[in-house]
């Protein structure tokens, strides 16, 4: 086994993805990438080799006579994307199908065989995948005001980094934003912004995590209580003490990569959306709609995701009616607030790659009463 072989393997085994020989070609199987604007995917790289031979052969179709090309498949519309939503278009020479035929030389010299070809074509993807520190294998500082003990494996740090240049905003620090705000914190976020005009009701010590002291916190901001509690743990934690308008939703988009919208009122929610969209930056909005039933509560949520240039998360919003907006407003449910939190951020991990995504486009519904969690493309 050459050394480059060897490389490939070792790789493969330590990343995840797999190393199949077939049909006079090698492959790297399941690499991960990004196949549209913040989404995360997979993809199987190929390049050309001799019979029983490593030595980087042009036999197939696609490789258009040229060694040094590789053929990028698994992608839905034969594009890649980095993690700033860039698309790929340097080495480009051709798309066949749902796959990218790419051609990238060394410097100064041929490929020694077939696996370094391949080496390098998967070296050059998964940077874009990871982007920033990540792709130069450093361990980005985190941003904490203490030290946190742990792994500090590379492929803990990469996971990590997928995430540490994100600013991140929370428009609405109510019962499912303040949760969602405390988790957002403790995920290595570069920046976070808490949005609300409100203060804090005697009501809100029940819903919001944590043990608020009533006598500091009632009759101030939520913005407050956000910025001077995380403050405390993380380095660059902002409260906005403002009501998202029309004529100030700007300084939200210029602060911001991603972002978490649980607003309660229909209108100013579809507001803080259609700029978020029109701006190109993708988010997750989030709705719950708790109604009282023969003294009991039927409680349902969504969770919907909105990527970059897709415009389906209109259809599946959450519209919830007044008597849910009075429902809501008089019962205290933290454990479905920070339920609804939960899966929130799991959407943004899946956006940003940290975790697997099935489809691209998602809306989940979950019913209380039949404890039925349903994932659908929206």
């Amino acid at each position: 086994m050459s050394e480059h072989e060897s490389r490939a393997r070792r790789e493969a085994e330590r990343r995840g993805w797999t190393i199949e020989r077939r049909d006079l070609q090698i492959g790297a199987l399941g690499v991960p990438c990004f196949v549209a604007p913040n989404v995360a995917g997979e993809c199987h790289i190929w390049v050309g080799t001799a019979s029983n031979s490593d030595e980087l052969k042009a036999n197939h179709d696609w490789q258009q006579g040229a060694l040094h090309t590789a053929n990028v498949r698994g992608l839905p519309d034969g594009r890649l994307y980095d993690r700033s939503g860039k698309e790929l278009t340097n080495g480009v020479i051709g798309r066949v199908h749902s796959s990218l035929v790419l051609s990238i030389k060394l410097k100064g010299r041929e490929y020694e065989d077939a696996w370094e070809a391949l080496n390098n074509y998967v070296t050059q993807i998964y940077a874009r995948f990871l982007g920033g520190f990540a792709s130069r294998g450093e361990a980005v500082p985190r941003p904490y005001t203490f030290d946190v003990l742990g792994d500090q494996l590379l492929e803990a740090v990469e996971w990590r980094g997928l995430v540490a240049q994100e600013r991140v905003a929370i428009v609405g620090l109510g019962g499912v934003g303040a949760w969602i705000a405390d988790f957002v914190v403790k995920a290595d976020p570069q920046e976070v912004h808490g949005w609300d005009y409100d203060c804090i009701e005697p009501k809100n010590i029940l819903r919001m995590p944590g043990g608020l002291d009533p006598n500091v916190w009632i009759g101030r901001p939520k913005a407050d209580w956000f910025q001077e509690t995380y403050s405390l743990i993380h380095t660059n934690v902002h409260g906005h003490n403002v009501k998202v308008l029309p004529e100030n939703v700007q300084e939200v988009i210029e602060k911001t990569t991603f972002a978490f919208v649980a607003v309660d009122h229909a209108d100013d929610r579809m507001m803080v959306c259609d700029t978020l969209a029109n701006a190109g930056i993708p988010f997750v909005v989030v709705g719950l709609s708790p109604v009282r039933k023969d003294k009991r509560v039927k409680v349902s949520m969504r969770i919907v995701t909105a990527h970059v240039g897709v415009s389906s998360w209109r259809e599946a919003i959450p519209q919830v009616g007044q008597a849910g907006q009075d429902d809501y407003g008089s019962l205290d449910l933290p454990d479905v607030y920070s339920m609804a939190a939960g899966w929130a951020m799991q959407s943004w991990r899946k956006m940003r790659g940290q975790f697997w995504q099935e489809q691209r486009e998602e809306c989940l519904h979950y019913s209380a009463s039949d404890q039925s969690l349903i994932p659908r493309g929206v």
